[in-house]
């Protein structure tokens, strides 16, 4: 189960938002740690230019774009209109209970 919150304007302490079909247990091995740290950076930072966000990361532009593209699938940031990407969430909390077969 993944629940992410959202701080609200309001100060009022953050909600859990509904579940992202993409964020299932096939997912696990898109979470890479390369990707964990551009949504924690992103995270109450605003709107950053993908250029920027590779800059600060020290990473190519290109790399970082196709992190980019999935994170946005598994519904962890957005794009924003202008071609910038911005975490909304103030706090993305994950569940994960393995079971031997």
């Amino acid at each position: 189960m993944v629940r992410r919150g959202r701080e609200t304007r309001q100060s009022h302490p953050a909600r859990v938002s509904p579940v992202h079909p993409a964020l299932g247990v096939a997912s696990c091995g898109r979470l890479t740690e390369r990707r964990w740290t551009i949504v924690r950076l992103l995270q109450g930072r605003g709107e950053v230019s993908v250029r920027e966000l590779a800059r600060l990361l020290g990473r190519d532009v290109k790399r970082v774009h196709e992190d980019i593209v999935i994170l946005s699938d598994l519904g962890l940031i957005e794009r924003t209109e202008s071609g910038g990407v911005i975490c909304p969430f103030a706090s993305v909390h994950i569940d994960m209970l393995l079971r031997a077969a």
